[in-house]
């Protein structure tokens, strides 16, 4: 359960923070569901992954991309880049025109990696590295066929994928290195290893205005994969701290971060008061405990 509540809670309890003050108004006034603290676009993507695996078995990248436009609403603070791709599906793309009608070679940012924790819980134990690396494109191509964005979902997948064995830190971040296939996101996450090997890394505030913190996939996945792995130790709120620490693209940070630690930790040791003041939980367990039982369509 740990990896999907992690990620539902770094979500939505970092979301306010982001952007500057008309996004950060916006969302102090949109973002909370009777009470409980609402979840963003990074989560309903992960409902609507969690859902096409328990359908499909597999990848169906048609039947992906029609699941997520027809979840898309605005008030769920989808990126503008997103919004376009799952207009035109709506409109009756096809999919592969529509992720890059914007960009020549697709959007280069993290909205594959904010969904693809769901992808490492419904494979773990029943796929090879190569295999989880296999999945994570074709789930990332859908939306975000540029390499940059698929190397941020394949890392994001990767580090999940390990820390549900518990590897340690510094072996789980060059099992993540080993699998990169672009020179910018390689160059970013060894620096990130090097952080990792040191006694007392940087903070993370120093880090973000090393490496960024933006919605590119080579600046929030390996900021994120620092905060959680520097912080596996520690306590869930400390994860929700440092995302929001420097500002950046809070939320997404912090559902990657939320849910490498949840992998490791498990929802259990996670503060009530996060869990009960947060939209979509229960939901979100029920999803885990079927994508757990139910058996890929291995490709």
């Amino acid at each position: 359960m740990g990896v999907g509540v992690g990620l539902l809670l770094g979500d939505a309890h970092c979301a306010p923070y982001e952007g500057g003050p008309l996004e950060k108004g916006l969302w102090w006034l949109i973002g909370r569901s009777k009470g409980k603290q609402r979840y963003t676009d990074d989560s309903q993507m992960a409902f609507d992954l969690g859902n096409h695996l328990l359908k499909a078995g597999r990848i169906d990248q048609q039947n992906l991309a029609l699941d997520f436009a027809n979840s898309y609403k605005w008030s769920r603070g989808y990126g503008p880049s997103t919004v376009a791709v799952l207009k035109q599906i709506k409109k009756g793309k096809d999919w592969q025109i529509a992720a890059t009608h914007r960009y020549k070679d697709g959007s280069f940012g993290n909205g594959a990696a904010m969904r693809i924790p769901i992808l490492s819980v419904f494979l773990h134990n029943r796929a090879r590295t190569a295999e989880i690396m296999t999945w994570a494109k074709q789930s990332a191509e859908v939306t975000h066929p540029n390499p940059e964005a698929i190397d941020g979902a394949t890392a994001i997948a990767v580090c999940i994928n390990n820390a549900l064995d518990n590897v340690p830190p510094e072996v789980n971040i060059e099992s993540v290195i080993n699998t990169m296939q672009t020179p910018a996101m390689l160059a970013n996450l060894k620096v990130v290893a090097e952080w990792l090997s040191q006694d007392s890394g940087p903070s993370v505030g120093q880090a973000k205005k090393f490496l960024g913190a933006g919605t590119a996939a080579i600046e929030s996945c390996p900021i994120a994969i620092y905060i959680a792995l520097r912080g596996i130790d520690g306590p869930f709120d400390a994860i929700i701290k440092h995302a929001i620490e420097g500002g950046g693209d809070t939320d997404t940070i912090g559902a990657m971060a939320g849910s490498i630690w949840g992998a490791y930790n498990g929802h259990e040791k996670i503060a009530p008061t996060f869990i009960n003041m947060t939209e979509g939980v229960d939901a979100m367990q029920g999803l885990i405990s079927k994508l757990r039982a139910k058996q890929p369509a291995m490709q």
